[in-house]
């Protein structure tokens, strides 16, 4: 305990063990339901995706020398713990006050994060892993952990860190065991890096953010960037895509990668297929490049959204099926002018913040499309997300609906 409370007041730590930041998306098997943003929860019927949002066993400490020992132990009786829904903030449940933006630095001198004043969160929660994950990768997702966190399975420490309002991954493959885990997490209210984060909202603690498994084959699509533009004319799109595959595994896989485009009503525009031979716990970045005649051009006014299907098949595992929305648009500046699509254009724009209609800054993805609905019925075109990133599905959302992020 005495090493994790150093590393809230070191500004040399702010993460440890963490996956590498990535494009958000969840992978599902061939055969399982389409992902969309009308899914109840993240993955929707995704085969390789497990939420552990919900009710989890929660303890309170307005200090750190105040939280309970052995908290990661799976031994321990917390049968009389509290139970608190995740996500939520505790001080919407009565833990602590809820303290205002302009005083949302932690007490004391500047720079330094008082263990006297440092309330701690300490969660429980228990799961069971799926039978046939058997032989598949496991990354531990946290949408959002304000404002250090540290996170153990079964009783060994698998990270720590401090990025609030990004998502946290851990690979926690090699502490899982058939059958029943737990997950152990402690969050303390302030870290060095709350010092950086005295902007805007109230100042509210804990797993505000989705919390789920993601399995991964052995080798597996890891990363993907995707851009869709126009070519001079505007007529034609520009389509420029690069998808890291990673290889888990001890042995060298031969992987097939297939990229299909679908139009905005489902049909097939075209397709791109690569073989990728990968050497054990090898990564390789795989890139497609091409020119999409007479695209259905995006803009706020006119939403048009191609899927992207990215599907792998390797000698190692099931297949993995990626579907990532996406919208041709050329955005620029010439002469002076803000240009979509060669079009001036002229934003009318509003600041969010996440607090939603319940209390603390969960917000469901029904809230968030009522939002962008009332905001476009107001004529607003533009949003500015202050002053941190939201979840994942606003942006989805926003690319539906039509709106500029």
């Amino acid at each position: 305990e005495s090493e994790a409370r150093e590393r809230w007041q070191d500004p040399g730590i702010f993460d440890v063990g963490r996956v590498r930041p990535r494009a958000f998306f969840i992978p599902r098997a061939v055969g399982d339901p389409e992902i969309t943003p009308q899914a109840t929860s993240p993955g929707g019927g995704s085969s390789f995706f497990l939420s552990l949002s919900g009710q989890w066993r929660f303890d309170w400490a307005p200090r750190p020398a105040e939280a309970p020992a052995d908290f990661q132990s799976p031994g321990l009786d917390d049968s009389g713990w509290d139970l608190l829904p995740v996500p939520s903030n505790w001080e919407a449940h009565g833990y602590g006050p809820i303290q205002p933006a302009d005083s949302g630095i932690p007490p004391g001198p500047p720079g330094f994060v008082d263990p006297e004043t440092n309330p701690v969160g300490t969660y429980r929660r228990w799961f069971e892993l799926p039978p046939d994950w058997a032989g598949l990768g496991v990354v531990l997702h946290f949408g959002s952990v304000g404002s250090a966190v540290s996170v153990w399975v079964n009783g060994r420490e698998v990270g720590y860190s401090q990025s609030s309002k990004v998502p946290t991954e851990f690979d926690i493959t090699s502490h899982l065991r058939p059958g029943r885990n737990l997950i152990a997490v402690r969050v303390w209210r302030w870290s060095d890096g709350s010092y950086l984060e005295d902007v805007g909202p109230l100042r509210l603690s804990g797993i505000d953010r989705d919390v789920f498994l993601v399995a991964t084959p052995p080798t597996h699509l890891q990363d993907l960037f995707v851009r869709a533009g126009l070519d001079g004319e505007y007529r034609d799109g520009l389509l420029a895509m690069e998808l890291k595959v990673a290889n888990d595994g001890a042995a060298e896989s031969s992987t097939r990668i297939q990229v299909e485009l679908l139009d905005p009503a489902g049909a097939s525009v075209g397709t791109w297929t690569d073989e990728v031979p990968l050497g054990g716990g090898a990564t390789r970045t795989v890139g497609f490049r091409d020119s999409i005649p007479g695209v259905a051009p995006w803009t706020a006014e006119t939403p048009s959204l191609y899927t992207l299907r990215l599907r792998l098949e390797s000698s190692d595992g099931p297949a993995q099926v990626v579907d990532q929305r996406i919208g041709f648009r050329t955005v620029e500046v010439t002469d002076g002018l803000l240009r979509v699509n060669g079009v001036p254009i002229t934003l009318t724009g509003v600041n969010r913040e996440e607090p939603g209609p319940i209390p603390g800054r969960p917000v469901s993805e029904a809230s968030m499309r009522r939002d962008l609905v009332l905001m476009k019925s107001l004529n607003i075109n533009a949003v500015r997300t202050s002053h941190y990133p939201s979840d994942p599905r606003w942006y989805d959302l926003a690319d539906e609906v039509g709106m500029y992020v």
